[in-house]
C-alpha cells in the first residue's frame, strides 16, 4: 500500500485534548479507561501471549530511522480515554510524540473493544490502526471512510514511512515467517552484525575457491601437498591465498 494514500489525518476532537502522557490510570497496572470506562486487561492466553512477542519483534526490527516503537504503551486520546495498543510505532524525541501506526492483537476477545479504540485512536489523529486476529489468522486495518475495518490480502505487503522496507501481511499471523522478515529488514537496515557476517560469508566462499585453485595448479605442477602444506593451507585467508597463486604460476613453487 502506498504511504501517500495515509496523511497525517486528525478527526475533531470533543473538546480540549490533553497530553499523551496526561495518565488518567495508573501505569505499570492493568487498568485502562476506554470511553470512561474502566477495563482491566486479563493476562494472555498462550497464543494472544505468542502473538504479542512476534508482533513487538517484526515491527522493532522493521522500524525506520527517526522513529521508535513500544509495547502495551499508554496513550491518552482524549478526556475519557486513556489506553494501551499492544504495539505503537512514533517520531523519536521528546516529548513523546503522538503514534503514527498502533497495532492491536485479539484472540479470544471480541473486535467490539479494539473497534473502540480504533475509533479514539484516528479521532486523536493516529494515522493508521491495525488489528491481528491470531485464531482466524487476519489482518485488518481501520477504514476512515467506511468507520470500519478492512481485511487486508495474507499476500500484500504492509508498506510505511515507519518502516525501512515493506513486512509481509502473512508475517503478522503466521510466526514461521517473523524470523525471515526480520532478517530482511536487518539487511535493509545494514546492521553491523548482519553486514559484518555477510562480508566474513563472502570471503570464506572466496577463500573456499582459491584453495581449490592451489590445489588444482599443485597437481598440474606435481608439487605434493603433503600433511603441513594441506594445514598450512588451510590457515591461509583470500590475500595469502592470492599471493600463493601468483607465485605458483610465476615461479611453479610452493616456497
Amino acid at each position: 500500500m502506498s504511504d501517500a494514500r495515509y496523511p497525517l489525518h486528525r478527526m475533531p476532537a470533543r473538546g480540549p485534548v490533553p497530553d499523551v502522557d496526561d495518565r488518567l490510570v495508573m501505569p505499570e497496572t492493568r487498568a485502562e479507561i476506554l470511553n470512561g470506562r474502566l477495563i482491566m486487561q486479563p493476562p494472555a492466553d498462550a497464543p494472544h501471549a505468542r502473538a504479542h512477542l512476534d508482533l513487538g519483534f517484526l515491527i522493532r526490527s522493521h522500524v525506520a530511522p527517526g522513529y521508535v516503537g513500544a509495547c502495551d504503551m499508554l496513550t491518552r486520546t482524549s478526556k475519557t480515554n486513556d489506553f494501551a495498543p499492544d504495539v505503537s510505532v512514533f517520531p523519536e524525541g521528546e516529548p513523546r510524540k503522538l503514534e503514527e501506526l498502533a497495532f492491536e492483537i485479539t484472540s479470544e476477545q471480541a473486535l467490539k473493544i479494539p473497534t473502540e479504540k480504533a475509533r479514539e485512536l484516528v479521532r486523536r489523529g493516529v494515522r493508521r490502526v491495525f488489528a491481528v486476529l491470531v485464531k482466524q489468522r487476519r489482518v485488518l486495518e481501520w477504514s476512515r471512510d467506511t468507520d470500519g475495518w478492512s481485511t487486508l490480502p495474507e499476500s500484500a505487503e504492509l508498506a510505511d514511512r515507519c518502516f525501512v522496507r515493506p513486512i509481509a501481511v502473512s508475517a503478522l499471523v503466521r510466526a514461521a515467517a517473523v524470523e525471515d522478515e526480520a532478517a530482511h529488514a536487518l539487511l535493509a537496515r545494514n546492521n553491523p552484525v548482519v553486514s559484518r557476517a555477510l562480508i566474513e560469508s563472502e570471503a570464506r566462499g572466496e577463500a573456499k575457491g582459491l584453495r581449490e585453485a592451489v590445489r588444482s595448479l599443485a597437481s598440474v605442477l606435481d608439487l605434493p601437498l603433503d600433511e603441513a602444506r594441506s594445514a598450512q593451507l588451510e590457515a591461509m585467508d583470500a590475500p595469502t591465498l592470492h599471493a600463493l597463486i601468483a607465485r605458483l604460476t610465476t615461479l611453479r613453487a610452493w616456497d
